[in-house]
């Protein structure tokens, strides 16, 4: 299974990469206090949403284990709940950073990071259900 997915998981991954250089380039064009500001903004983020994740993630397997005459349901229906939990984290994480005052081009970066992420994960999950469904 996991060779036909290779394919979905490299795009998910050059997503991720280039979101995580867009990131990376605008958290270096911070100075020093702002740097220090934007750890402790996000200081705890993701420890708050990697439990539900797992929870999540169990679950899917628990169910994909006692009900597989639902998998493809229980994949739609997880990964919906995936989505809902990275648009909310990413929408707390945005307004956690503007409330510390960083300049717009940050906020523009963190934005443009954020969508490639979001992009790969969609085009992940399409490619996921398409393969499901030619299976």
């Amino acid at each position: 299974m996991l060779g036909q997915l290779l394919p979905g998981l490299i795009i998910l991954f050059i997503c991720l990469f280039i979101g995580r250089a867009i990131m990376m380039k605008a958290f270096y064009s911070l100075n020093d206090q702002q740097k220090l500001l934007l750890m402790n903004a996000t200081k705890g983020l993701a420890k708050t949403y990697l439990i539900p994740t797992i929870i999540a993630l169990v679950l899917f397997f628990l169910a994909g284990k006692f009900f597989p005459q639902y998998l493809f349901a229980t994949s739609i229906l997880y990964f919906i709940a995936l989505g809902g939990l990275v648009l909310y984290s990413n929408y707390v994480s945005y307004q956690r950073l503007k409330s510390q005052h960083f300049p717009d081009s940050f906020y523009k970066s963190f934005v443009k990071s954020k969508i490639y992420n979001i992009t790969g994960i969609a085009l992940f999950i399409i490619y996921f259900i398409f393969q499901y469904m030619l299976a």
